[in-house]
């Protein structure tokens, strides 16, 4: 729906995640807001500063594009070990490669079919049948809750700029639980859901979205203050 290749200029983190790596001049690169370098010299650097007693830190910067290669993938990643350095970052250094990749034959299918005007197009028929369910109290998909309760919070989403508050509430074992506010042609509506709170417990999207109105509320909190007494201990 939305365009997903595009100048990081105006991105945020989690949209940079998408575009961090890319294809120039024939070969990977890596890229952040700050700066961008050819992803061999980001993984030169890598092994310099974290794989330990390395023979070939002289030569390294020197090294061709298929020793380098040849390296990483052949004898670091032959490791198949996850508590060796070398391992993670042959693993790391295939992961940026497809990344990298992947952007580009996405790059290009965005270019030849999906011009700007279509994608905004895409954008405002999903947004609008969504919108619709909500109001005609349609069940929503797990993914459609998912994109309203939680992507909603990211900018550039399909409803970010329908977004009014998130709510962290009580925190149950294994994840808290949340309430977001969206505001649809001027009516609030509100989604419960969980968010995973350790990296085995997902985020979990089930129930439908409710018609909700702002109040206020005062909260009274009872504490005791002490008494100052003149008189002091023996």
């Amino acid at each position: 729906m939305r365009k997903i290749v595009d100048d990081i200029k105006n991105m945020s983190m989690c949209e940079l995640s998408n575009n961090c790596m890319f294809i120039k001049n024939g070969e990977a690169w890596y890229r952040d807001f700050s700066e961008e370098m050819p992803f061999r010299d980001l993984m030169k650097k890598l092994i310099k500063y974290h794989v330990p007693s390395e023979d070939i830190y002289e030569d390294i910067d020197d090294m061709d594009d298929e020793s380098f290669d040849d390296m990483m993938l052949t004898d670091y990643g032959a490791l198949a070990d996850w508590e060796s350095i070398e391992f993670v970052l042959a693993v790391f250094y295939m992961m940026g490669c497809g990344m990298a990749e992947v952007r580009e034959w996405l790059k290009e299918y965005e270019e030849d079919y999906c011009s700007k005007g279509e994608i905004d197009m895409n954008i405002e028929k999903a947004k609008a049948e969504i919108i619709e369910k909500i109001k005609n109290r349609k069940k929503l998909t797990e993914d459609e809750l998912e994109e309203l309760a939680f992507n909603s919070n990211f900018r550039g989403e399909l409803f970010s700029d329908n977004l009014i508050e998130v709510i962290k509430r009580d925190d149950t074992r294994w994840s808290k639980n949340m309430t977001t506010v969206l505001e649809f042609d001027g009516e609030l509506y509100a989604i419960d859901w969980r968010k995973g709170l350790t990296e085995q417990q997902e985020n979990a999207f089930y129930k439908q979205p409710y018609r909700v109105r702002k109040t206020e509320r005062v909260i009274t909190i009872a504490d005791y203050e002490r008494i100052k007494n003149r008189k002091k201990y023996p």
